[in-house]
């Protein structure tokens, strides 16, 4: 039984990371997602910035909110307070 990647399973992945503290898989998961073709939404980016806060890597946090942007994603109020929290950290 093969399944295909999509933005839930992902999503569950990235946010898994974020709980675990495992910052770096959840970027890892976030890059693979280009390699198959799927598109990551502002939930997906805004756990994956989540993530590396709380591992007080604020910087990648910063640069992953500058994706929102770059990709066109309006940030929304947990975008915002990932950032303000990568802000604080820094």
């Amino acid at each position: 039984l093969a399944l295909d990647p999509n933005c839930s399973s992902y999503g569950s992945a990235i946010a898994a990371c974020k709980w675990g503290r495992h910052w770096q898989q959840a970027l890892s998961l976030l890059h693979e997602m280009q390699r198959f073709v799927v598109k990551p939404n502002s939930i997906i980016i805004t756990a994956a910035m989540g993530a590396c806060v709380d591992a007080q890597y604020w910087r990648f946090a910063l640069a992953l909110h500058q994706n929102l942007d770059a990709a066109g994603m309006v940030p929304d109020l947990l975008s915002h307070t990932a950032t303000i929290s990568a802000c604080a950290a820094g």
